[in-house]
């Protein structure tokens, strides 16, 4: 358990995320530590919505590891951004450099929360800037993904099914990847807005898709 000042509050949302997977990552290496728990002056610590970061390892962080650290490819990705309306997906194809110390689904998740470039004005994101990504691994055909609380907001009236189908139809377009699995926190026992449980695993959805590129 570590307890922190008030200082801690005054880092940025990057460099919070960043502070605390670097402490978590060094000290579950120590032979009696699997889990690290913040407190800020006795509490403990919560994200910008009040949801509490609970006990964390280094199963709670993104880890990826390449063969050479300043190595970068190209690669083209589709992505599944919202319509106007907010309550349907189009397929966008983007090319795409980056470092090959990102996995392709860390990739497209950094995408998404980007939202669709300037090209396409006439398309929405279906998530929140600010979103954090918390950790994504793929298991045996399902993609994992753990992100924080500003992932259960609705930017510009995006359904809950497009918000969720954009995540889980981006990701199963790589090879490899047929289902998906939502966390916000790590917390599966809640639904993702208002109906969908997170947890249910979840195969793409072409519904509500409205064309193909």
């Amino acid at each position: 358990l570590l307890d922190f000042d008030q200082s801690y509050t005054r880092l940025t949302r990057a460099q919070e995320v960043l502070f605390r997977a670097s402490i978590v990552r060094s000290l579950c290496q120590c032979a009696d530590v699997d889990y690290v728990s913040f407190e800020i002056d006795g509490e403990p610590l919560a994200d910008s919505k009040g949801e509490l970061t609970g006990p964390m390892n280094n199963e709670n962080f993104i880890y990826n590891v390449g063969n050479e650290i300043n190595a970068y490819s190209s690669t083209t990705l589709t992505l599944y951004f919202a319509t106007a309306a907010g309550n349907e997906l189009v397929p966008v194809e983007e090319e795409v450099v980056y470092s090959t110390n990102l996995s392709r689904e860390t990739l497209v998740m950094q995408k998404l929360i980007e939202g669709p470039n300037d090209g396409n004005k006439e398309l929405l994101p279906t998530l929140p800037a600010d979103t954090g990504l918390i950790s994504i691994s793929v298991q045996d055909g399902i993609c994992y993904v753990s992100l924080d609380s500003e992932a259960a907001m609705s930017p510009n009236n995006i359904t809950e099914e497009a918000a969720l189908y954009s995540v889980v139809d981006s990701l199963t377009e790589i090879p490899g990847i047929s289902k998906v699995q939502i966390s916000i926190n790590g917390d599966v026992d809640r639904n993702f807005r208002d109906k969908l449980p997170l947890s249910n695993i979840y195969e793409r959805n072409t519904d509500i898709v409205v064309s193909e590129r």
